[in-house]
């Protein structure tokens, strides 16, 4: 190893680290996981799934929690979908992101659409 390469990986740990802490204010946040949500939205069969609003709910690594009327029925790509929003929104470059989905308490189920 050169010593020039082992000074960019201490500076690329060095942000990875960095990144791994940040925290997103909650507002923030939730207007994000809304505005996010009514730009793609999630079906699936005739039901339609909401997205009521998100929050930053750990960090290190960083967790972020939906809150959805079906998070059962939220397919992977969805969830995938979320991830990268959510990267290219707030970066988190390096580090591994957790996606949880929620149901809010005293939420109900999924409405069905009326054809």
């Amino acid at each position: 190893l050169n010593k020039k390469y082992l000074t960019k990986i201490f500076e690329l740990s060095k942000s990875i680290a960095e990144e791994r802490r940040k925290e997103i204010p909650a507002a923030k946040f939730n207007l994000f996981a809304k505005t996010t949500a009514l730009a793609h939205l999630p079906s699936k069969r005739g039901q339609n799934i909401e997205i009521y609003g998100g929050e930053q709910t750990g960090i290190n690594p960083p967790t972020f929690t939906f809150y959805t009327n079906a998070p059962d029925d939220i397919h992977f790509s969805y969830r995938r979908f979320l991830e990268n929003e959510t990267r290219r929104a707030f970066g988190y470059f390096g580090t591994v992101i957790r996606i949880k989905l929620m149901k809010p308490k005293g939420a109900k189920g999924p409405r069905k659409t009326r054809r």
